[in-house]
């Protein structure tokens, strides 16, 4: 999937994630930190490109529980 593919709530989900996705694999890979910049954003592009749509389909569900929640105690 590329950056294409993302809604902008998935794109604004990518700028946070980007970071906390290359620190991960930095730590994992040691010779990650050899590769040239182009090389190290595409492999946390297509990382985050990945995990971010299942990570906003978790947080719409999320979201519509809670919204449910909200209704059935009848807070608003």
């Amino acid at each position: 999937m590329s950056i294409k593919n993302l809604t902008k709530q998935e794109i604004s989900m990518a700028i946070i994630i980007w970071d906390i996705v290359y620190k991960a694999i930095s730590k994992h890979f040691v010779q990650f930190e050899g590769r040239t910049e182009i090389e190290k954003e595409e492999i946390i592009g297509d990382a985050v490109s990945e995990i971010i749509p299942a990570l906003n389909k978790q947080l719409l569900q999320e979201i519509a529980k809670q919204i449910e929640e909200i209704e059935r105690r009848d807070i608003l």
